[in-house]
């Protein structure tokens, strides 16, 4: 049980600290040239904070004890994250590996918690709608280490809850489809491969290689290394209906803005390599429309 005070009327009147929480894709990135690494599970974190004497009283709160006021940083204010997140920042401790956030980090490279794999592995075959879309949502967390993803996954994605009805009826019995327990083995293969990605690096020319089919698009985000092209993550897409009736060249031109798109931060103002094996895309940088 955790102690709380409503600090909402106090919130609505206080500047707001704009000191940003990072984002979990961001941290990894930064971890590009790193050997050692830190993780901290705070115990009562907040309560290492002192507050300042002046704005004690803001803090204060009365129960059937009496009147108080906290002294150390309390839950509940707006400000709390972010001033608590720069500390946080601050402080460094090394080791030359890390579990953080589901992903084993070391020097240079990010892969899967092998604890969290373990539990998708030994996941039994779905007997219900509600079971089959828990474990392709969880399996999901993981895409961008596993090639043409979105196509594998397609059959499971189909017992989607899209409606209240849809959502009390994924609880009851039922026979997984051929297709969707092929999917559904194939992605519990492929987890307990040796799932490997490495971090970029801005020294390093990137490189997009890109594909597409009649079942969607694909492609791989790659850095070329003295050692040769390392992969930093996999993306893939489910083409609707629509899409496939589409030429090939507009099918293989889609695949390429996407790949471009999803990766902007790592391409932006970079100069890269763009592999396709459809030919006739060479020459529309020379076309005029």
């Amino acid at each position: 049980m955790r102690f709380c005070v409503d600090y909402r009327r106090l919130n609505q009147i206080t500047t707001k600290d704009a000191f940003p929480l990072p984002r979990i894709d961001d941290i990894y990135d930064q971890l590009t040239t790193a050997t050692y690494f830190t993780k901290f599970d705070f115990k009562a974190g907040y309560f290492q904070v002192p507050l300042d004497k002046a704005d004690r009283p803001k803090t204060a709160f009365s129960t059937r004890d009496g009147h108080f006021q906290f002294k150390v940083l309390p839950q509940g204010l707006t400000n709390g994250p972010p001033t608590f997140q720069r500390i946080v920042n601050q402080i460094l401790v090394a080791r030359s590996e890390i579990l953080f956030l589901g992903h084993l980090i070391k020097e240079g490279f990010i892969k899967p918690d092998p604890n969290n794999i373990r539990g998708l592995v030994e996941t039994k075959e779905p007997t219900t709608a509600e079971e089959a879309f828990r474990f392709v949502t969880a399996a999901e967390y993981y895409r961008e280490f596993i090639p043409k993803f979105s196509i594998i996954a397609a059959p499971l994605h189909r017992y989607s809850p899209s409606t209240l009805n849809q959502q009390k009826m994924n609880k009851s019995k039922f026979v997984l489809s051929d297709d969707a327990r092929t999917a559904f083995h194939e992605l519990k293969k492929i987890l307990t491969t040796d799932l490997i990605l490495g971090l970029p690096d801005d020294t390093l020319q990137f490189k997009i290689q890109s594909d597409a089919s009649v079942d969607g698009i694909g492609a791989v985000l790659l850095q070329i290394t003295p050692n040769g092209d390392r992969p930093l993550a996999y993306m893939s897409k489910k083409l609707m209906k629509t899409q496939t009736n589409w030429s090939t060249i507009e099918q293989e031109c889609y695949a390429i803005v996407q790949a471009i798109d999803k990766w902007d931060k790592y391409l932006r103002g970079h100069e890269f390599i763009l592999e396709t094996d459809h030919e006739p895309l060479v020459i529309c940088p020379t076309r005029n429309n």
